[in-house]
């Protein structure tokens, strides 16, 4: 009959002294200290160390990594992006026409970065970096809307690393990251009126709505015939109205 395993059951051996301390077949072959504990799903879990300072340390680390929801097989530890995409795409549905969308961003952004990094070493700060320089097939950066919905997928992906029945992850790289607007294309090119340019705008508006009006005519037309009439050029700055508070 098979050892029933406990959850956080764990021990540190000597492979090379036996209970006795007495040396054993291992003896002088290989890492001495073997640290091994029985992880949330029953299964045991074990490595290898040169000293039982750092079996102990390593086996410290995990234990308190279950305790607080942090753990995750060290199985996972080469698990890449392009492996977590599969499997998000495996549970996609939807009009094709959206699926197509969907291919097209991650096949054009989120793969070329991602897919032969191991999802664990995969920082906040690189998804800030890359989301930052993400460029159209003509080098230009991507509108806000695309890079909105590739980081929108980035994180659905990552949802399924995090999946808590089969975590490969625990702590979210995306969270907290924004996606900010994209820079005009050619830079910033508008022209702002200078104070004294609205000053004068704003005593040529008083002076026309100063200006007599006949009853069923439009006084801010160009003239259309020959009986209407246009006021003479004036010189703005020498109109003496007040400006509108």
């Amino acid at each position: 009959m098979a050892t029933k395993r406990t959850p956080g059951t764990r021990n540190v051996i000597d492979r090379w002294t036996d209970r006795d301390g007495n040396p054993t077949a291992r003896a002088g072959k290989g890492m001495q200290y073997q640290a091994r504990f029985v992880d949330p799903h029953g299964h045991e879990v074990g490595k290898s160390f040169k000293t039982k300072k750092a079996a102990t340390a390593w086996l410290n680390a995990q234990t308190a990594a279950m305790q607080t929801g942090g753990y995750v097989a060290p199985d996972k530890e080469s698990v890449t992006l392009g492996h977590v995409v599969q499997r998000w795409r495996d549970g996609l549905t939807g009009r094709p026409s959206t699926l197509s969308t969907y291919t097209m961003l991650v096949d054009g952004h989120i793969l070329p970065k991602w897919k032969n990094t191991p999802v664990r070493q995969i920082t906040r700060r690189d998804v800030e970096t890359w989301l930052r320089g993400l460029k159209t097939k003509k080098g230009t950066p991507v509108s806000t809307a695309t890079a909105r919905q590739t980081f929108k997928l980035l994180r659905q992906i990552i949802d399924v690393a995090m999946d808590p029945t089969d975590p490969i992850i625990t702590v979210d790289p995306t969270r907290g990251v924004k996606v900010a607007p994209a820079p005009a294309v050619g830079g910033d090119d508008r022209k702002f009126a200078t104070p004294d340019e609205v000053d004068l705008l704003a005593r040529a508006a008083d002076y026309r709505a100063a200006q007599p009006k006949t009853p069923g005519r439009r006084t801010d037309l160009v003239a259309v015939d020959d009986e209407a009439t246009t006021d003479p050029a004036v010189d703005w700055q020498s109109v003496d109205a007040p400006v509108s508070a």
